[in-house]
């Protein structure tokens, strides 16, 4: 197989991560959307924190923009996790890792 062909099983991933984003995150609620990046974000935290890297290393300016441009609500978003959900997450951390 050619390299960076995607296989049939990343292409099954592939259309599954579309069709949420495309069908099944619109139609959350914004407290849906909170817990969904809550979850999401502090499990990427902890696999780098797992492996020995710098847990803030997930937030950067690139990630930043890209998100936003996909949830323009990222920044409530964010004020909400950190004010809810990682009550010791370091807000200061993170908006110097995603200033543009």
């Amino acid at each position: 197989m050619p390299a960076g062909k995607p296989t049939g099983k990343v292409r099954e991933i592939d259309k599954a991560r579309l069709k949420f984003w495309k069908e099944a995150y619109p139609k959350f609620s914004f407290e849906e959307k909170v817990s969904h990046w809550a979850g999401t974000l502090l499990r990427r935290m902890r696999w780098n924190a797992d492996s020995g890297a710098d847990e803030y290393a997930i937030f950067t300016a690139k990630w930043y923009a890209a998100t936003k441009a996909d949830e323009p609500e990222i920044d409530r978003i964010m004020d909400s996790i950190f004010e809810n959900h990682w009550k010791d997450g370091n807000r200061e951390e993170y908006g110097k890792r995603i200033r543009l």
